[in-house]
């Protein structure tokens, strides 16, 4: 449950960092940043949801899966927060205080999402 929970957040983290340079590039200039994260973030949550799926296959019950979405996004939002620290020059203050934003808000709906998807997928 751990190491799939771990795959499971890493690769989530890489699928982010893959649409993450075209949502800023692209889409963010045109249409500003809320805007560009809800339109990344129904193909994040897609691939994702077929991840949790593949990757809980195996897990029987709903305590494994749930551990699994957990530690996936402990994953998740270490590895967010490593980037946001590393790239943007941000503080874990600034990290926190951009979840008062529309675009942090979208992020925390993705993390919920996230997060419950290996329990929900059967």
């Amino acid at each position: 449950m751990i190491a799939r929970g771990v795959a499971y957040g890493l690769t989530a983290f890489l699928l982010g960092a893959l649409f993450g340079p075209l949502r800023e590039v692209v889409l963010a200039p045109r249409f500003g940043p809320a805007l560009a994260v809800a339109i990344e973030l129904p193909v994040v949550l897609a691939a994702c949801w077929w991840l949790a799926g593949s990757l809980a296959a195996p897990l029987l019950g709903p305590r494994p899966r749930i551990g699994m979405g957990l530690v996936g996004l402990a994953m998740l939002v270490a590895l967010d927060l490593a980037l946001a620290l590393a790239l943007r020059g941000w503080r874990v203050a600034d990290w926190l205080a951009h979840f008062g934003t529309a675009r942090g808000a979208l992020t925390l709906l993705g993390y919920g999402a996230f997060a419950s998807f290996p329990l929900m997928r059967r």
